[in-house]
């Protein structure tokens, strides 16, 4: 360092120059560092820490193991699972569910078919047993009321008690009926008329 600010006023030449720089060439050692270099460099050595560059790095470098670490676990984990899964005897269907668990079932016709048909079918018959089923449980009750004597005693009276006044004015009214029929069927009688021949023939025999 010394030597480079003597190499600056190398140009001036001054008994005072020459006294300094012999002084100096005196006092450095063969290893070209004066005491002040050797000791601000032990100083900078001892008291400069990590950087932020060499924290960032030894992070990742710590946050990659660990990550590495996970992935190692997970696939350790999957592979235990498979191998309980493939066990000795297993059906072909077994060991097919195994390396599908994550895979969806397929759905048939039937199944797709019936979760698209959002309402069913309600025939005629239906509708209407329905309907009438609703209509007698809506219906209100019928409240009869509990007959009298009287009314008891009427329908339990004979319906056709005929008493013997009413049989003599039923042939009373039976002859009248016949009587009138004879009597039409006089006046219904058809008049023929004669002829000359027949009046003459009549006469004759008056």
């Amino acid at each position: 360092m010394f030597g480079f600010i003597s190499d600056i006023f190398s140009s001036k030449k001054s008994p005072t120059q020459a006294i300094y720089r012999s002084d100096e060439s005196e006092s450095t050692p063969s290893d070209g560092l004066t005491g002040v270099a050797k000791y601000l460099n032990a100083h900078s050595t001892a008291t400069r820490g990590p950087s932020s560059v060499d924290k960032y790095l030894q992070g990742q470098a710590q946050t990659s193991s660990v990550a590495k670490y996970v992935a190692r676990q997970a696939i350790a984990a999957k592979r235990a699972n498979k191998a309980k899964a493939t066990v000795k005897g297993a059906t072909g269907v077994a060991k097919y569910l195994a390396n599908n668990v994550d895979a969806k079932p397929v759905k048939s016709g039937v199944s797709k078919y019936l979760a698209t048909r959002k309402v069913t079918t309600v025939s005629s018959v239906s509708k209407y047993m329905l309907k009438r089923a609703l209509e007698a449980k809506n219906k209100p009750a019928v409240v009869r009321n509990k007959p009298t004597s009287v009314a008891q005693y009427l329908e339990n009276r004979p319906k056709h008690t005929t008493s013997s006044v009413a049989k003599y004015l039923a042939k009373k009214v039976s002859a009248a009926k016949q009587v009138a029929v004879e009597a039409i069927d006089e006046v219904a009688e058809p008049v023929v008329t004669l002829t000359g021949v027949e009046r003459y023939l009549k006469q004759q025999a008056s």
